[in-house]
């Protein structure tokens, strides 16, 4: 997920998320998420990752761990984008993004693996 003023111009922020889920396909396993645009390099939210281990693959555990990005990171004010402006966006995009890698990843698991019938 991105934000750019206008299509084909670089983010204002980006956020990509990663899941893994347990074989219940609810469980979260593994979480990487990273974020652009939010300071002088892309940022990995490691303390929130450690977080999403074990929970529930839903919106409400999207939420917290969007708010939790959001309080931990230090965005400045600049010439395109004030720093609170890019807390919320960030926030916004991060929500997105787990959900969306929260559908891939279930996607992914109800997709039979041609290895097995092999």
């Amino acid at each position: 997920q991105e934000f750019a003023h206008r299509r084909g111009d670089f983010a204002v922020v980006g956020a990509g998320a990663l899941l893994t889920l347990g074989p219940d396909a609810h469980t979260i396993e593994r979480a990487a998420l990273v974020l652009v645009g939010v300071g002088m390099a892309p940022h990995r939210p490691r303390a929130t990752e450690a977080a999403l281990r074990g929970q529930p693959a839903v919106v409400a555990t999207f939420e917290a761990a969007a708010a939790a990005v959001a309080e931990s990171i230090e965005p400045a004010d600049d010439a395109i984008a004030p720093a609170a402006w890019r807390r919320r966006l960030a926030r916004t995009l991060v929500q997105r993004t787990l959900s969306q890698a929260a559908a891939r990843a279930r996607s992914a698991q109800a997709v039979p693996s041609t290895e097995a019938a092999a």
